[in-house]
């Protein structure tokens, strides 16, 4: 193996960059400080987001989901944890009607 087989991409695609937002209690702790500083979900904050963390929104949103489900998020902010489950419970309760075919 001459290690560039790590590397190679799939499908023709480039291989994602490398991301300080790994999992780890920082990460975690500096994605649910960021959403609580700012909660609401407009263009703004779409704004900020590029701005601050230097990423695309919709992988902000991603890495958030995967945060939430952590233990070390519900530790470090147990309430927002909270909060932002439900919101994503209650999300996906409203669309689970479009995704049914009877």
């Amino acid at each position: 193996m001459t290690g560039r087989e790590d590397t190679e991409p799939l499908c023709g695609h480039a291989p994602a960059p490398a991301t300080p937002w790994a999992s780890t209690e920082q990460a975690v702790a500096d994605l649910l400080d960021f959403e609580a500083a700012h909660p609401r979900q407009d263009s703004h904050k779409e704004v900020e987001i590029r701005a601050e963390l230097q990423m695309d929104p919709a992988r902000y949103y991603m890495l958030l989901g995967r945060a939430i489900d952590t233990d070390a998020a519900a530790e470090y902010a147990p309430i927002l944890t909270r909060q932002l489950r439900e919101r994503r419970r209650r999300n996906l309760e409203s669309r689970a009607p479009l995704l049914r075919r009877d």
